[in-house]
């Protein structure tokens, strides 16, 4: 560090007088200098260790404006969670995001009811529309239940605040949540995680990303499976999908192509299956002393949710505009099986088979970055 400083010193001879003491203290030019010169010293090397220690801020970069930007010169309302910061904060589906993101509102059911600043649709038919829109990797998925399928190795989590219907269309009324998983690049790479807990809970997932052609062919693979024992008895009939159980298994693959700079072919395939989770009912009506970890059913709750999902993605730079195609299909089947009344009192089943198959296409022509204006 190089620099200047000039310092108007004036010395004046003083005399101090301790009470209580008949002695005299003296401060006399030398000892004067001596004191600003380590003061002096002090003022010059303070300014290197402020910035060595300042803060800063980490760099999320997010494609909520459908490019890549920095998160801190985005306009938008948005809250973004970078993979190292979702695992900090034991983020590990999407109803969890409502314990970090503010005004965000996510009930536990068979189809998640989102909700975003008051902003929600608490209709769960194939024939309903959400009002709090959901993409993964880009691709509007029409049914919320399809986020729960998305939550490993994943790249970050972005929430947006609506309206955003200019970029996300109709159903972004309250907002958008966007899955982003990692994608393959061009370095080998490896990552494993276990856990473990009560009611036999065991955790696994891992990735792995291979370069199959340098800086131009990579494939990454990922998988996840959960598995956690119910947390009630449900007498006679089997509680593999009540009281909150578990048993998700998901797997997806993604290749990526790059021939050159300007051009890029990503091709991606996810499968998700769930047995669990089916939440403990409550007899009606309930006797005395009624105990929900200890019910007898006449019913067994099942649960079943099966989804796949195709996807490719194009992107073409040309010398005024980036070109994107983004094409998907997707498929969601839900059984869920129900002892309505919750008890063995009454015969009452709850019934309910949802399925459903969409197909997108996106063309997108977008501004380069870095240019004057940002279209």
């Amino acid at each position: 560090m190089t620099g200047s400083s000039q310092f108007s010193v004036q010395i004046v001879r003083t005399k101090n007088v301790v009470r209580g003491d008949l002695s005299q203290r003296y401060f006399t030019p030398n000892t004067v200098l001596a004191v600003l010169a380590s003061l002096a010293a002090a003022a010059l090397t303070t300014p290197v260790s402020a910035q060595e220690n300042e803060p800063f801020l980490e760099e999320i970069i997010v494609t909520a404006q459908k490019r890549a930007d920095n998160l801190q010169d985005t306009s938008l309302s948005i809250t973004a969670f970078s993979a190292d910061r979702l695992n900090q904060l034991g983020i590990e589906n999407v109803t969890d995001l409502r314990n970090a993101v503010p005004g965000l509102t996510i009930n536990d059911s068979v189809t998640p009811f989102i909700s975003i600043r008051g902003v929600s649709s608490n209709s769960d038919l194939p024939t309903g529309d959400p009002a709090v829109a959901t993409h993964i990797n880009g691709v509007y998925v029409g049914r919320p239940s399809a986020t729960r399928g998305a939550f490993y190795d994943l790249e970050r989590i972005e929430v947006l605040r609506g309206p955003q219907g200019i970029l996300y269309g109709r159903n972004a009324t309250g907002g958008s949540i966007n899955i982003i998983s990692r994608r393959p690049d061009f370095e080998r790479a490896a990552n494993f995680k276990t856990e473990l807990g009560n009611f036999s809970r065991y955790g696994i997932s891992g990735a792995a990303n291979v370069v199959l052609a340098e800086d131009e062919l990579a494939l990454r693979v990922a998988a996840t499976y959960d598995q956690r024992d119910s947390f009630a008895n449900t007498g006679a009939v089997s509680d593999r999908s009540y009281g909150n159980a578990l048993d998700e298994l998901g797997f997806r693959i993604q290749a990526l192509y790059a021939p050159n700079e300007d051009s890029s072919l990503l091709l991606g395939y996810s499968k998700y299956t769930n047995d669990g989770g089916v939440a403990a009912s409550t007899v009606i009506p309930a006797p005395a002393g009624y105990d929900p970890f200890n019910v007898s059913l006449n019913t067994e709750p099942i649960f079943e949710d099966d989804q796949d999902m195709f996807w490719l993605e194009a992107n073409y730079e040309l010398d005024w505009a980036q070109f994107t195609y983004l094409g998907s299909w997707f498929d969601n089947s839900i059984f869920n099986q129900t002892d309505f009344d919750g008890g063995d009192m009454l015969q009452q089943i709850g019934l309910r088979h949802l399925s459903g198959e969409q197909v997108s296409h996106e063309f997108r022509l977008s501004s380069v970055s870095g240019d004057e204006w940002d279209w």
